[in-house]
């Protein structure tokens, strides 16, 4: 944003040739600052290229990186094998090898109107005769591959979703965009490894081994991950609650507010077109009107997943009275009832509020309920659940 002008502030490309005959794109905005006299721009993303690389002719996508390792745990890709001397209780012998690489299916979404993407995971080894300490490691590689090919900015734009799928399945916003690195077919129409497109990166607060572990994995959205992401894409879910990693455990009248809001567009998106369709005009019009009623109805529909946390979390008086508590919690809000307290029993309910959007989701890409209550449970901390 640009104050002199109250203006967003516009990007620009550059694109030029390097020494070596490789392409290269640089995306900056387009507000100059000084470095030591020069004009200075910030660089939104870049894209270097292999001679003759045509960035509107793109047919995969791939991603790796410590986040996708932690949704698809490489470890598959390496073979262990420990041996126990008879009568010991020492090993005899420790070995892991590499195995063949391992590719299996996340599903497909849409990208355009006549574009379709299928979603891959390869898991694979590598050696690394130079390192004693960690002689072989593994990786997981998630990847796009598009039925027709596709221009740098569409490329761009799934990599924006798939920074929003990574927000959603680690519930904290402060989720890098990934690096990807591109392909295209040559003229022989092999499909090869064409650029790298890289975002710089911006600093984030550190996160432990133990919260790093807080993510929805594969092994419960498998081949459903592609509808989540093109969930995501048609905006049937927001991301705009999700705090911070920082600021996980912080409630305040502002962020209740927002997981209010993400309540609303999850209920429109995936109830409203139904109770529309199936009741009469007033009584449609009491659901859009009745915060109450909407949460009574996505509880019913969800009662299956999150049964164990209200009993957990809920005497049977609090249970009864949480549905006209949550709505007057938000009525208060939105008209500036600046005499309101924030009660703990408001932090119990915001905290609920946040599982119940998230069990709306899932259980509306396919999820099951035992799987739904797993990923819930690791995710936001909720031992009931698991």
């Amino acid at each position: 944003y640009d104050p002199s002008k109250h203006e967003w502030i516009p990007h620009k490309k550059i694109t030029g040739t390097c020494a070596d005959n490789r392409k290269v794109i640089f995306s900056i905005g387009n507000l100059p600052a000084s470095f030591n006299g020069f004009p200075a721009y910030y660089v939104d993303w870049y894209c270097y290229g292999t001679p003759g690389f045509n960035d509107d002719q793109i047919t995969a996508l791939y991603f790796e990186g410590d986040i996708v390792d932690s949704f698809y745990n490489p470890k598959k890709a390496l073979d262990f094998n420990v041996q126990v001397n008879p009568g010991a209780e020492d090993f005899s012998r420790i070995s892991v090898s590499i195995t063949p690489p391992k590719t299996i299916l996340c599903g497909s979404c849409k990208i355009t109107d006549s574009i379709n993407a299928k979603i891959e995971i390869t898991t694979y080894g590598i050696p690394n005769a130079l390192n004693y300490s960690q002689p072989i490691y593994a990786k997981s590689q998630l990847s796009f591959t598009f039925d027709s090919p596709l221009d740098l900015d569409t490329a761009l734009s799934i990599i924006a979703n798939l920074q929003k799928f990574l927000v959603f399945i680690t519930y904290r916003f402060d989720v890098r965009k990934q690096n990807a690195t591109l392909f295209s077919y040559n003229k022989e129409g092999k499909q090869v490894h064409s650029s790298l497109l890289a975002f710089p990166k911006k600093e984030i607060a550190p996160i432990d081994g133990n919260h790093s572990k807080r993510i929805i994995e594969y092994d419960i959205l498998k081949e459903h991950t592609g509808k989540l992401i093109e969930e995501l894409k048609l905006e049937h879910v927001t991301i705009d609650h999700i705090p911070k990693f920082e600021d996980r455990n912080t409630i305040t009248p502002a962020y209740i507010m927002m997981v209010f809001a993400a309540f609303e567009r999850v209920f429109k998106s995936y109830y409203m077109p139904n109770i529309l369709q199936c009741k009469n005009k007033e009584a449609a019009d009491q659901f859009k009107k009745n915060l109450r009623l909407k949460l009574q109805y996505a509880i019913n529909d969800c009662h299956e997943i999150i049964e164990p946390l209200l009993r957990e979390k809920y005497t049977e008086a609090d249970r009864s009275e949480l549905c006209d508590r949550l709505r007057k919690l938000r009525n208060n809000l939105a008209h500036y009832n600046f005499d309101l307290t924030i009660d703990a029993i408001h932090v119990a309910d915001t905290r609920f509020l946040e599982v119940l959007i998230y069990a709306i989701v899932l259980k509306h890409v396919g999820i099951s309920p035992e799987a739904s209550r797993t990923a819930l449970g690791q995710l936001f901390n909720e031992t009931s659940l698991l």
